[in-house]
């Protein structure tokens, strides 16, 4: 039996011969960018069944004259182009990061979450591998994600996976799920609605990027695309115990320099107090959430924040004698601030073993690889299944096993013998 989002799949495959097809094509889209769009056509009937946002564009009170060409803004037009394949029953190709990133967000623009999945996939296997395509995506994925906290990810039971007729348990994630009884339908059996993973492929990307940050940290505040970061973003990133940098006063040089950039972008003068507030102030620096100044060594201060814009002539001077170890009164001045935390900034940063969520195609309910009709002979579809589904080639040779069995073990003659015997008997006797 399959669920809602199973028989939107099956019935979008049947589909794939129309792809690309000027007749019966019913709407054109005007794709892209002003002065360099592309016109692709397709089926209003085709294209609504997988999106619904392409649905109220092509009907109801958003509908118009399919005379004139539906033109779609500041949308890539290769992203686009995938998103119509997709709607078509043809998988993705995605050659580069770029297009990928483009096509995931056309795909969580337009509500399609089998081609946001599809993506998000090609786009985790660089994510984990190349620090300057995890930042990429980090910034990319930020305006779909609530928070920059670590979360626990939510995801479905681990229900059975079937391949090619073989049953495999696998559990989406490690740790404990978030969906409720409701959502996943244990109360009536029901497999998960699609419209519950719109969102969770970018949510397991940002965590991935994260990993990745935190293993290639040098790295990372080395890339171009680092000055990009908003605030809250860059205390994300820098203030967590597993950033693992290898020297805090690198650290502390790139947030200058992302300060800088800052200011520019805000139209600010670079002087120390404006500096200071596109951080977020002495309350933001002192409280270790940008560089664990207490980590360093006296040399390093004298290296670097010693002549910092972040930090006012009077941070500089207890910060220092603090590290020296001497002037009571001044220790005791600087012990009393009420903004600095010197717990995290004496903290160590550990460096961590990446612990990456999977983010696999074969793990989106419905998906299917192959038609329909090959599907239900070869049993090649990704089906989420509460239960195992029975072999009955198995079932097949047991049963003839069993039969050979019973013959072997019967000691009365078989009937075919019995007729030849009574043939030969009664031509003997005419014979005679």
């Amino acid at each position: 039996m399959l669920n809602e989002c199973e028989k939107r799949n099956a019935e979008r495959l049947r589909y794939r011969g129309m792809y690309n097809q000027e007749r019966g094509a019913d709407v054109e889209f005007e794709v892209g960018f002003e002065g360099q769009t592309w016109r692709l056509t397709a089926h209003s009937h085709v294209v609504a069944k997988s999106s619904p946002v392409l649905k109220s564009m092509l009907s109801g009170s958003f509908q118009r004259d399919k005379s004139t060409p539906l033109p779609i803004k500041n949308t890539e037009p290769r992203a686009f182009e995938s998103l119509l394949r997709y709607c078509y029953g043809h998988p993705p190709e995605f050659k580069n990061v770029s297009t990928a990133l483009s096509t995931f967000h056309v795909a969580h623009m337009y509500l399609c979450p089998g081609l946001e999945w599809e993506a998000a996939a090609f786009l985790n296997e660089h994510v984990q591998t190349r620090p300057e395509c995890a930042l990429e995506v980090f910034l990319a994925t930020g305006f779909y994600c609530e928070t920059n906290e670590i979360f626990e990810p939510s995801a479905p039971p681990a229900y059975e996976l079937v391949i090619n007729g073989e049953s495999e348990s696998s559990s989406l994630i490690n740790g404990p799920q978030t969906l409720s009884d409701e959502q996943v339908g244990a109360s009536n059996g029901s497999t998960p609605d699609c419209k519950m993973f719109m969102g969770e492929a970018s949510r397991r990307l940002r965590h991935n990027c994260f990993q990745t940050m935190d293993q290639f940290a040098n790295e990372i505040l080395a890339l171009e695309q680092f000055e990009d970061l908003d605030l809250e973003s860059l205390l994300a990133v820098i203030s967590r115990d597993t950033f693992a940098v290898s020297s805090e006063l690198a650290l502390m040089n790139a947030v200058e320099r992302w300060a800088e950039c800052e200011c520019r972008r805000q139209k600010l003068s670079h002087t120390v107090e404006n500096m200071q507030d596109v951080v977020g102030g002495s309350g933001v620096i002192c409280s270790g959430r940008v560089a664990r100044l207490l980590l360093l060594s006296t040399q390093e201060f004298a290296e670097g924040p010693i002549g910092s814009p972040l930090l006012n002539a009077a941070e500089q001077k207890l910060f220092l004698v603090y590290l020296l170890g001497s002037g009571g009164a001044e220790k005791e001045e600087l012990e009393t601030l009420g903004y600095v935390n010197w717990a995290q900034l004496s903290r160590p940063r550990e460096a961590s073993t990446p612990n990456f969520l999977p983010i696999a195609t074969q793990q989106y309910p419905g998906r299917c690889a192959t038609s329909p009709c090959k599907a239900r002979k070869q049993k090649g579809c990704w089906r989420w299944l509460s239960r195992k589904q029975p072999d009955r080639n198995k079932k097949q040779q047991a049963s003839l096993r069993k039969k050979d069995e019973q013959i072997g073990k019967s000691e009365k003659p078989l009937c075919y013998s019995k007729t030849c015997d009574c043939m030969l008997t009664i031509i003997a006797c005419l014979f005679d």
